[in-house]
């Protein structure tokens, strides 16, 4: 159950008592982690802050997103542990077709907090240049940095707009809070074309990470 309060379609604080079911197992690394099945029981809170102009691709205005989970013993859990975590968005236009954007993604857990509740990110929506989920720890922080030029604008009956640009990553995951460290930062560069249809967001880029060979993301609609 949950209860919300929502401000038009720009602000919304939603608190709920939650239930699910956590079931995990390792097939490489640590075989000592082993597998896991187990009944969750937590307290959610999430605040939600859109004033986008679009969807699939903004031109202006910002985006944040922030959540706490609280698991506790009483109400059903077997342990008491907590996940933090929210992303932030902001995009300005200038002079028509210039479009910057940025966008800070962080996240912590506590001590006592299982293994698939700890932040798994890479790949095309957390971390381009990088496999899906190939990073995890149980703390979490990336930072973006981009721009997009409009290039033309579509016909009607096929879309909006077709924009070229790129953007910057850096971050990392961490397991605990002292291993952050400037030096031990990932980095990762994206370019290519993004076409605003009426079937969302397609999509043709090109992302290279550390010491990696670079990855062709092509993806259409807004779950890419």
């Amino acid at each position: 159950r949950s209860t919300a309060y929502q401000y038009e379609n720009i602000f919304e604080l939603r608190q709920g008592v939650k239930a699910g079911k956590g079931k995990a197992k390792v097939s490489t690394g640590l075989p000592e982690l082993g597998s896991i099945r187990e009944d969750l029981f937590w307290f959610s809170s999430s605040l939600v802050f859109d004033t986008l102009n679009s969807n699939s691709l903004p031109t202006e205005g910002a985006f944040v997103n922030i959540s706490v989970d609280t698991y506790r013993k009483e109400i059903g859990n077997d342990e008491n542990y907590a996940v933090a975590g929210g992303v932030a968005r902001q995009y300005f236009t200038f002079a028509k077709r210039h479009t910057v954007f940025g966008e800070l993604r962080a996240g912590g857990t506590s001590n006592k907090t299982p293994y698939y509740l700890f932040f798994y990110t890479g790949g095309f929506n957390t971390f381009p240049g990088f496999k899906e989920e190939e990073l995890s720890g149980r703390y979490m922080g990336i930072a973006q940095a981009g721009y997009y030029y409009h290039v033309l604008d579509l016909p009607a009956f096929f879309g909006k707009s077709a924009y070229l640009g790129g953007w910057a990553n850096a971050g990392n995951t961490w397991e605990t809070y002292r291993d952050f460290r400037e030096f031990d930062l990932l980095y990762s560069g994206t370019f290519g074309l993004a076409l605003d249809t009426r079937i969302g967001p397609v999509y043709l880029v090109m992302s290279k990470a550390n010491r990696r060979r670079p990855i062709v993301y092509v993806g259409v609609g807004n779950d890419f």
